[in-house]
């Protein structure tokens, strides 16, 4: 059935495909140099051309992902050589014949359908083969660009105009690409450790495009949106200069829509279609990349420094047109971002006033005039007052609390917002009051936090603060159960196991040594052969302890007796059990534990017999005293009886 699903909705976009081009074209500049840059479209020719040598191509296709777009392959002449579909993971692979007079080699991506929109894409994806060393060519908004600008640049789509190209995309146009794990948006391999950033960016990069066409209201395609711009881009600045026949006003209204489209990727909000897509973007992921792990989500995705300066230059360009506080505001909450972020830790912007300014700017034509802004009517607002001094110190596992005070003269109703919270804290928008609880792994310093408070006009801030957790030392620990006996020429050896939460160094020290002994400070080993000299003498209240730097924790003080050497044996003989305890039947018995010591009830030494047939053994080089024994049973999961009745025996 799924395939039966795919096909139609493969057929589906073509037909759209086919209605959205016969209804293009017109007398408009920008269609003209659509004819002129080549934008060949797809053919039905598959046909090989200049056949030499056989590669193989492969890649990505998307917007948001495109499952069923027909890729096509086209030499230096716009020949067609290959054509194939994406597949459901929205990637292809083409095998074709080439030869060297074929290349750059372009590559064109139409139709299908997008797993973000559910629909058809709105524009053609381009990318490119330079040379045959490129086995990778993937088809995305950025790839788009960085071609068209090439294009347009003098000497066309060579190599070196293809870099600069590219520089000029990702500078201007970045929306969150992540060059770290996405170092070249045309030959990246797209992994789990990437996908999430290049769906999450292209996706804001074409919604960019999308409403860029509807805020012109032109008759313009994506497709003539996406060379305007890339017409400008060519002097590395997206301002409306760029080559001769630059439209300036489709360069101002894509810079709007960008401040639009990048407030709502910051905090996660990115609205395709008029809703959230942040969903859909997470099911196109998991839908491309099948057992992808769940937190591989747009949430996780960091905000780049790129992003930031994109986002910044383009509110400043809105504030140059409406200069309210509301903009201003928001200018000053990006200001305070950090690159490396998580996008799940921003709170939405109020970002509602740049829809007015999008609309005023879309309908006074290719010149755009700056608003006047609006002067405010008497009574004026009186701005809410803030006040306190937030604690700047906690201790891991510790609560903070700051509440700021404040009020109003108006009696307006108060919000607040906060920009840097730290991970571990809550804020609350009604009170301003920014609690919690750091956990042991939360030690460190958090920087230019900012609260501040809007009354419905203005905003009134703290002055920014910072909060250190100090780490909270737990207590190293160590345990063990040293023998209390040993007989003289035989060796002794004792080491604790010793742990610490926190990973700190630890040292160890001893007192009371027997005086036959060494002790090892790095291990806490006491090792030793004590001689017959030694024999009838103990060692007591021997004490081992261990240190993180700050605690000391002891084991609990022993005392060990250095024996003679003896001849002595005991015999010891047991039934074997064949039932447990609830009665039930026995029938994975394993074996037996021999515990023994020569106090009652105080059982040092064992030995163990994994062989559950046994039920008699001997005990030999017993010296002289008196012993006392007891046996548990055991089963092959682990579970073990409580001791047997204590047999004592007396050695002379």
């Amino acid at each position: 059935m799924s395939n039966i699903i795919y096909f139609c909705k493969t057929l589906f976009s073509v037909i759209l495909l086919s209605l959205f081009l016969s209804a293009c074209g017109g007398g408009s500049d920008t269609a003209n140099k659509l004819s002129d840059i080549n934008t060949t479209g797809v053919t039905e020719s598959d046909t090989p051309v200049n056949n030499d040598t056989s590669i193989t191509l492969s890649g990505s296709v998307g917007d948001g992902p495109v499952a069923g777009a027909t890729v096509v392959i086209k030499n230096s002449s716009g020949e067609t050589l290959k054509s194939a579909l994406s597949d459901e993971y929205a990637k292809y692979s083409v095998s074709l014949e080439v030869n060297a007079n074929d290349y750059p080699l372009m590559i064109e991506a139409s139709g299908g359908i997008d797993l973000v929109t559910s629909a058809a894409p709105d524009f053609i994806l381009y990318s490119v083969v330079t040379d045959p060393s490129i086995k990778t060519a993937n088809l995305n908004p950025f790839t788009t660009m960085i071609i068209k600008t090439a294009e347009f640049m003098p000497g066309g789509l060579s190599a070196e105009n293809i870099e600069i190209a590219k520089s000029h995309t990702l500078s201007q146009l970045n929306f969150g690409l992540d060059t770290t794990l996405v170092s070249d948006p045309i030959t990246s391999n797209i992994t789990s450790s990437n996908i999430a950033v290049i769906v999450k960016s292209s996706e804001t990069f074409g919604e960019m495009i999308r409403r860029t066409r509807d805020t012109l209201n032109n008759g313009m395609s994506a497709d003539e949106v996406i060379l305007d711009l890339a017409e400008d881009l060519i002097d590395g600045s997206l301002d409306g200069s760029g080559a001769s026949g630059t439209i300036t006003r489709t360069s101002t209204i894509s810079r709007l829509t960008s401040a639009q489209v990048l407030l709502e990727a910051l905090s996660n909000d990115l609205r395709v279609g008029g809703a959230n897509a942040t969903r859909r973007m997470d099911n196109s992921i998991t839908e491309t990349m099948p057992g992808i792990t769940a937190s591989i989500s747009t949430e996780n995705v960091l905000i780049t420094s790129e992003m930031l300066s994109q986002t910044i230059a383009a509110i400043d360009n809105a504030i140059s047109i409406d200069n309210s506080t509301t903009l201003t505001f928001v200018a000053h909450q990006v200001a305070h971002i950090n690159a490396g972020t998580a996008s799940s830790d921003i709170a939405p912007f109020e970002s509602s006033r740049l829809d007015s300014i999008i609309l005023t700017a879309g309908s006074n034509g290719s010149q755009i005039t700056p608003v006047t802004p609006v002067t405010p009517v008497t009574p004026v607002n009186n701005r809410p007052v803030i006040s306190g001094t937030p604690p700047t110190s906690v201790v891991e596992g510790s609560s903070y609390r700051f509440s700021p005070a404040y009020s109003d003269m108006d009696g307006d109703q108060l919000t607040f917002s906060i920009s840097n919270k730290p991970r571990w804290a809550s804020f609350n928008s009604q009170t301003g009051v920014l609690a919690g609880t750091p956990g042991m792994q939360d030690a460190g310093n958090y920087s230019s936090i900012s609260i501040s408070v809007n009354d419905g006009t203005d905003y009134t801030y703290l002055p920014s603060f910072s909060i250190t957790v100090n780490n909270l030392n737990r207590a190293p620990s160590i345990t063990g159960s040293p023998a209390a006996t040993t007989t003289a020429n035989n060796r002794y050896s004792f080491t604790p196991t010793a742990a610490d939460a926190d990973s700190d160094r630890l040292t160890f020290s001893i007192t009371n040594k027997p005086n036959w002994a060494t002790f090892n400070t790095s291990t806490g080993a006491l090792t030793g052969t004590p001689s017959t000299a030694d024999i009838g003498s103990i060692a007591r209240n021997i004490n081992i302890n261990v240190n993180d730097g700050q605690v000391t924790r002891s084991l609990a003080s022993f005392d060990i007796e250095v024996l003679g050497s003896g001849n002595g044996s005991v015999t010891l003989s047991w039934t074997p059990p064949t039932e447990n305890a609830d009665n039930s039947a026995l029938t994975d018995l394993a074996g037996y534990k021999i515990y023994y010591g020569t106090s009652s009830g105080v059982y040092p030494n064992s030995i163990d017999i994994s062989n559950p047939s046994i039920s008699t053994y001997i005990i030999e080089n017993l010296s002289s005293n008196t012993y006392y024994f007891v046996i548990t049973a055991y089963t092959a999961s682990g579970a073990s009886s409580s001791y047997s009745n204590e047999a004592s025996k007396v050695i002379n």
